[in-house]
């Protein structure tokens, strides 16, 4: 199945920002996009995207003063199963979970 992702985010700062987004799909998923990945910031945003260790990718920017707006849009080749239902599983607070989950 051919899944179309993406984002848009809309940053408002009062003074310069430095900022790390996250919205690429992980490296080990890259084979399976269909598309390219686009990231659109306005013209005078310059940003670099980085990958850890982990395999995630990431980008880096300064936003200035005022209004930012990222778009990142993709299409990926999803697998046609369902997740795994489990209804006897409960649900736990945000602020209850470990901090690397």
């Amino acid at each position: 199945m051919h899944l179309s992702i993406g984002c848009q985010i809309i940053l408002r700062c009062e003074a310069a920002t430095p900022v790390l987004g996250l919205v690429h799909v992980h490296g080990s998923l890259a084979p399976d996009l269909i598309t390219p990945e686009r990231l659109e910031l306005p013209t005078d945003r310059v940003f670099e995207v980085l990958a850890d260790q982990a395999g995630n990718r990431w980008c880096r920017l300064l936003a200035p003063p005022g209004t930012t707006t990222l778009r990142y849009a993709a299409t990926i080749e999803a697998p046609d199963d369902c997740d795994l239902v489990l209804p006897g599983v409960g649900q736990c607070p945000i602020e209850a979970l470990p901090i690397d989950t």
